[in-house]
C-alpha cells in the first residue's frame, strides 16, 4: 500500500515525486518545497529524510521547527495542556512569562512549546547579561545583584563587589533552576542580539527583566510564607498541652515542680 503526504495526505505511488522519511513516513516534493527543501538537490533530500514529520509540518506552516529538547518535552507538555489552556494570570511579563499567584503556577513560553511550573518547583533564579551575573535569588535567600542596585547595563564584578559597565548586549536572559519537575534548567530570553545599552530597546527589554526577576521572588516568598507554621494553632495546641498537664498536677500524678518546669516549657518562659 502506498504511502500517504504528511501535509496535503495525497496519496503517494511509485510514480510520484516524494521523500521517504526516516521515521517511516513520506512527504510529497510539493510539499517538501514548501517548506524550504531544494528537491532537486541530493543533498537536500537526504538533509530532509533526517527531519521529523512534526517538524516538516512546522516548518510549512511558518512555525519554528522543535529542537532535539522540545521533542523530548512533547509527552510532558501535552499532559499540562489542560492546566494551560485554563490557566489564569494575575501578572504576567509580555507573552514570555505568566504567573497565577492564586494557583501558584507559572508558565514560560508560549504556545505548544509552553512550559507549566509550580512555585514550589523554584530552586534559584539568575538574571545573566553577556554571560555575567546581574543578580539572583533563591528559594528562601535574599536578591543580590541588580536588583538591589538596579543599574541597567552594569554587571557584577568579581564576588559581585563591584559593577562592570558595558555598552552593548548581545544576551540577557533569565537562568531559572528547578526541582521535581520535567525540566532542571529553563532559560527565559529578553535579548539575544546585539543591542547598545543606551537605547529605548534594550532599557524595555531589561525592564521587563527586572520585572520577572521581581516576580520570581514573590512566588518564592508566598511558598515560604505557606510553610511557616500556623502561630495561632501552635498556641491553642500548648494550651491544651498545659491543661493536660495541670489535670496531672491536680491528681498527683505529677509534682509541683514537674508542673513548673512543663510550663516554662510550653510557654517558651
Amino acid at each position: 500500500m502506498g504511502k500517504t503526504c504528511i501535509y496535503c495526505k495525497r496519496n503517494l505511488g511509485f510514480l510520484n515525486g516524494k521523500i521517504n522519511l526516516n521515521d517511516g513516513n513520506a512527504i510529497c516534493t510539493a510539499c517538501a518545497e514548501k517548506a524550504g527543501i531544494n528537491t532537486f538537490s541530493g543533498t537536500a533530500i537526504v538533509a530532509a529524510q533526517n527531519i521529523s514529520s512534526e517538524n516538516l509540518i512546522r516548518m510549512i506552516d511558518g512555525k519554528k521547527p522543535l529542537t532535539s529538547e522540545d521533542m523530548m518535552l512533547v509527552p510532558y507538555r501535552e499532559k499540562n495542556m489542560a492546566r494551560i489552556d485554563n490557566f489564569t494570570p494575575t501578572n504576567r511579563v509580555g507573552i514570555l512569562v505568566q504567573f497565577d499567584d492564586n494557583a501558584k503556577e507559572f508558565i514560560v513560553g508560549n504556545g505548544d512549546t509552553a512550559d507549566l511550573f509550580q512555585y514550589e518547583n523554584i530552586v534559584d533564579y539568575e538574571l545573566l547579561q553577556n554571560g555575567a551575573t546581574v543578580s539572583k535569588g533563591s528559594m528562601g535567600g535574599a536578591v543580590v545583584g541588580g536588583l538591589l542596585f538596579g543599574a541597567a547595563g552594569a554587571v557584577a564584578g568579581a564576588a559581585g563587589s563591584k559593577r562592570v559597565e558595558i555598552d552593548v548586549c548581545t544576551n540577557l536572559s533569565i537562568k531559572l533552576t528547578l526541582k521535581d519537575t520535567y525540566r532542571k534548567v529553563c532559560y527565559i530570553t529578553f535579548i539575544n542580539s546585539s543591542l547598545a545599552t543606551n537605547s529605548n530597546a534594550y532599557n524595555v527589554a531589561y525592564t521587563l527583566a527586572q520585572n520577572c526577576m521581581s516576580y520570581f521572588k514573590i512566588a518564592c516568598d508566598m511558598v515560604q510564607e505557606g510553610q511557616k507554621p500556623n502561630n495561632t494553632m501552635v498556641q491553642s495546641s500548648n494550651a491544651d498541652e498545659l491543661r493536660k498537664f495541670k489535670e496531672l498536677l491536680d491528681d498527683g500524678i505529677i509534682t509541683e515542680e514537674e508542673f513548673r518546669v512543663k510550663k516554662k516549657q510550653l510557654l517558651g518562659l
